[in-house]
């Protein structure tokens, strides 16, 4: 995809450093087991993985990189609609304990 423009590369690794150490602050304040890139960001995630884990372990206290998880969902654009739609389906219905089974609210 970005073979041979190495300027194009070095301003994507740099924005990605970037975010990484803005992810590092997250992890300091919430310590999330996981951090998703989805929607627009996961058309890039790949290629920003290894610079945002390169800052995340620079700015970041050991114990916290070592147990969060970067990963890239492959939901796509798609990723904070079907998000939306869950949490609707979810406040009209709630699971049964008893019966396995979904009842309406």
């Amino acid at each position: 995809m970005l073979k041979g423009d190495a300027f194009a590369v070095k301003i994507i690794s740099e924005a990605a450093y970037f975010r990484g150490q803005g992810l590092a602050i997250l992890l300091h304040l919430m310590n999330p087991e996981s951090i998703i890139f989805s929607g627009k960001g996961s058309v890039m995630g790949k290629i920003w993985l290894t610079p945002i884990q390169r800052a995340m372990n620079e700015h970041c206290i050991p114990h916290l990189t070592t147990y969060a998880q970067l990963a890239v969902s492959n939901l796509g654009n798609d990723a904070q609609l079907l998000g939306g739609v869950t949490t609707v389906i979810e406040s009209l219905y709630k699971l049964s304990p008893q019966a396995n089974i979904a009842e309406p609210v």
